[in-house]
């Protein structure tokens, strides 16, 4: 059987509202690879303080590379990893996370 180290799944995202992105299973990376439109998606580590959020661009991605060093992993299943939010309707975006 063939070792499995990554995982894709997509998100749907809002224009009013965040979304978390959160871990399909124990990782240690992630990539927001694109989303459905080619439109302008905004990324932030805290919903309550619009300092920490900064908008990717069309076309652009984002890859977080940090292994843990006191455990195996640096996210567990279903932990928040980051937060998007859409600038236009009906965007959905496609995250990789790797273990």
């Amino acid at each position: 059987m063939k070792a499995v180290c990554s995982h894709i799944v997509s998100f749907d995202l809002n224009k009013d509202t965040w979304t978390a992105i959160t871990a399909p299973w124990a990782c240690s990376y992630y990539m927001i690879l694109c989303n459905n439109n080619a439109s302008a998606m905004l990324r932030c580590s805290d919903t309550d303080d619009a300092r920490t959020s900064y908008t990717m661009q069309p076309w652009g991605w984002f890859f977080y590379s940090l292994p843990a060093l006191y455990k195996r992993y640096r996210f567990a299943l279903g932990d928040t990893v980051t937060f998007l939010k859409a600038t236009q309707e009906g965007t959905t975006v496609t995250v990789e996370f790797y273990n």
